[in-house]
């Protein structure tokens, strides 16, 4: 018999291991790892995920899981550099709708405070991912209990910071979304990182 705790590792490693099997095999050659300018093509690809798919959350994991089938992801140091990778693309989107949204924020007047709490509205945003952020490395942390600094402990930490900022990411760019008025602005606004790197 295994332990609660030793089942639930069994469990969350032969998840990983099922939805590596789930890609075809024929993605092994295509998915290198990145450069940084390859981190960043990236992110437009997430970004335009994003905006296309209506289940947003299937754009989680679409390059991290591809690479780990390749055969440089099939060691730890492999998994933690597919997975960091994704991660980072996804940062990238994270802080680009963050600063667009909080200088929106900023730039409301007291006639635009209908609908939100009382005090300056950025500050409020800025307020609420300072929390977020603590929350995430908390449960980062947290995973890290479940595998008492075994080999495994930072594959499965750095997926919690994937899947955890790639959520957040969503939040962000829907909520982007939703305090941009002008119809006709939305899309040029909250998509300006794709369209900045596309440019070049």
């Amino acid at each position: 018999m295994f332990s609660p705790i030793a089942a639930l590792m069994i469990s969350r490693f032969c998840s990983i291991i099922g939805l590596i099997l789930l890609i075809p095999a024929s993605i092994f050659a295509q998915t290198p790892f990145l450069e940084q300018d390859g981190i960043q093509d990236l992110s437009v690809q997430l970004e335009h995920c994003i905006k296309d798919q209506v289940d947003k959350t299937e754009c989680i994991g679409t390059f991290s899981i591809a690479c780990l089938q390749t055969s440089k992801g099939q060691t730890t140091q492999g998994m933690m550099l597919c997975q960091t990778q994704e991660a980072d693309a996804w940062d990238i989107l994270l802080n680009h709708y963050y600063q667009i949204t909080k200088t929106k924020l900023e730039n409301y007047n007291s006639q635009d405070r209908n609908f939100v709490p009382e005090g300056d509205p950025s500050e409020v945003y800025q307020n609420a991912q300072r929390a977020w952020l603590a929350f995430r490395s908390a449960e980062i942390e947290k995973e890290l209990l479940i595998w008492y600094g075994g080999s495994g402990s930072q594959v499965f930490s750095m997926k919690k910071h994937l899947d955890l900022t790639a959520m957040r990411t969503i939040e962000l760019f829907s909520f982007c979304r939703s305090i941009i008025d002008e119809p006709d602005l939305i899309t040029t606004a909250c998509l300006l990182y794709s369209t900045q790197i596309e440019a070049r």
